[in-house]
């Protein structure tokens, strides 16, 4: 009796510290992470910690909130270097562990004045810019082509669909995702058809399209000849009326880029009133510069993907405030 006594008595004990055992090893997790950076500010984090984790809290380094994902994607929306850290956590106690993430800044291109739509997946634009004299608005000096694409994903990220082209001509791949290519002069422009390929890749499929429509006739803008008061009415008006475009937008900004005012109007016009609501916003006296963008445009279904192909015709000038 005694011996089976002990046995059961050894048992138990085995069991019991077997138990403490195992409930004495839960500890608090050990942070750690990697990741991989991407073109356009954009960093995948992978959580590689080590033991049981009952919540996890990332903070990136920047303005934007924190996240509670265990793998989270993340874009920084501009250049620097920044300090991430991982904090994780279980009914033991939490760690926290950081990483230094440097994001440079690459090319990128400024979409601020093309045309936008809100169900677009991405853009293929096809601008023509057009130089004139003040003398001669209806004659132009120079005229130059450009390029731009700009796919975007589910998060709105600009991604990569391989490569693209207009006309035969391969556009460069920026640091942001877009794509662009910029004629230093005259030796290239855009005529009638447009021919955009693009391989296709992150949810887009390859796309080929030839986009028929004519590019919208636009003269230059005819100087303004007094002094514009910001408290009165200014006219943006070009030479002739706007053919064949869709629509027109008409921008005044400030010197180095800052929209103040904007008006759109459909294509078959020469000129849009500013009143003085608008002008009140450009506060000082100065030059101003104006902007109008005509374009035509045509609406794609790419594998679910909603991609808009616009064809512009571009112009600037600018005038005076006081």
């Amino acid at each position: 009796m005694r011996r089976i006594e002990g046995r059961s008595f050894n048992l138990f004990a085995a069991f019991l510290a077997a138990f403490v055992l195992i409930v004495g090893c839960k500890k608090p997790p050990r942070a750690s992470f990697i990741f991989v950076q991407s073109n356009g500010g954009i960093v995948q984090f992978t959580n590689t910690t080590a033991g049981i984790i009952d919540s996890q809290t990332w903070k990136f380094g920047d303005t934007l909130p924190n996240s509670i994902e265990t793998n989270p994607l993340h874009r920084y929306l501009q250049a620097g270097t920044y300090s991430v850290s991982l904090t994780v956590e279980n009914s033991d106690g939490s760690n926290t562990y950081s990483h230094t993430v440097v994001i440079k800044q690459g090319n990128r291109e400024n979409l601020d004045d093309h045309p936008q739509f809100e169900d677009a997946d991405g853009y293929f634009y096809s601008r023509n810019t057009l130089e004139y004299g003040t003398s001669t608005p209806t004659v132009y000096n120079n005229i130059r082509g450009k390029a731009i694409a700009a796919l975007y994903d589910s998060t709105d990220f600009l991604i990569s669909v391989g490569r693209v082209s207009v006309n035969g001509i391969q556009l460069t791949q920026n640091g942001d995702n877009s794509y662009s290519f910029h004629s230093p002069d005259s030796s290239m422009y855009f005529r009638d058809e447009v021919r955009w390929v693009a391989d296709g890749g992150n949810g887009f499929p390859p796309m080929v399209e030839n986009i028929p429509k004519s590019f919208p006739v636009l003269q230059g803008i005819i100087p303004d000849t007094f002094n514009t008061k910001i408290d009165t009415t200014y006219i943006l008006r070009t030479a002739k009326q706007i053919q064949f475009a869709d629509s027109v937008i008409w921008n005044i900004e400030t010197a180095n880029g800052v929209l103040v005012a904007q008006k759109r109007t459909a294509g078959g016009v020469a000129g849009v009133f500013f009143d003085k609501p608008d002008l009140v916003k450009l506060k000082t006296p100065g030059t101003y510069v104006t902007k109008v963008i005509a374009y035509s445009f045509i609406r794609k279904n790419q594998l679910f993907q909603t991609v808009y192909y616009t064809k512009e015709s571009f112009t600037t000038s600018s005038f005076q405030a006081k």
